[in-house]
């Protein structure tokens, strides 16, 4: 009967009327995060256990705003806990990734390190917090890759243990950010830096858990 009711309301009034009726009764459309799609896994069931590691630029790793990678994995972190997946504490990276040059040269130091399932790589090629030639107009942008392995363990003779840890590339993905999207903000209009560089970081992290769980149409971030 519904189909029936909506079919006439589209003979009436035409398709534009009907999409909001839709979005009324069936709410928005669920989107697959690419990361599904290309492994077949659904973080968010729970049943694997994933690190979070981010690289940043070391002109930034080494500037005023230090803290941008441990940031970020924080706040993926906790976005990803919210949605279900089971991800290791940000404080455990962030210790770990002192302890390592804040680098990730090899994603099997972490298999080797870690209890999990997979590794998420975020690797930021470049970021900036200002448009360009005009340091008086704060806009974040961003560019990078999003790396996925798997980790899985294989027979070795040659170790102690008869096996060994592997971390299998699976997925990868190009990312960018610009916030905001259509014009820069003054710097007289901001209360910070810090400030600013959080919402950006914010925004970054709900695009990149935008690839990795599914999400409704209506939460797209561009």
């Amino acid at each position: 009967m519904l189909v029936i009711c909506l079919g006439m309301v589209t003979a009436i009034v035409g398709c534009g009327p009907v999409v909001m009726i839709n979005k009324m009764v069936f709410g928005d459309p669920e989107i697959d995060s690419p990361f599904k799609l290309a492994t077949g896994v659904d973080l968010t069931e729970g049943k694997h256990k994933v690190i979070i590691i981010c690289d940043a630029p070391s002109a930034i790793r080494d500037g005023d705003m230090t803290g941008l990678s441990h940031q970020l994995v924080e706040t993926l972190t906790r976005q990803l806990q919210r949605e279900g997946v089971k991800v290791v504490e940000s404080n455990d990276v962030r210790d770990w990734m002192d302890d390592n040059g804040g680098r990730l040269d090899d994603p099997r130091d972490l298999a080797d390190e870690f209890d999990v399932d997979f590794i998420i790589h975020v690797d930021l090629l470049s970021v900036s917090f200002y448009e360009e030639n005009s340091p008086d107009l704060f806009r974040g942008q961003a560019h990078g890759d999003l790396i996925g392995y798997r980790v899985e363990t294989e027979d070795d003779e040659d170790s102690d243990e008869g096996e060994r840890r592997m971390a299998r590339q699976v997925f990868s993905s190009g990312f960018g950010s610009t916030y905001p999207e259509f014009s820069p903000i003054p710097a007289s209009q901001v209360d910070s830096p810090r400030i600013f560089q959080r919402r950006f970081v914010q925004r970054l992290a709900s695009q990149l858990g935008h690839i990795l769980h599914d999400h409704t149409a209506g939460t797209e971030v561009f």
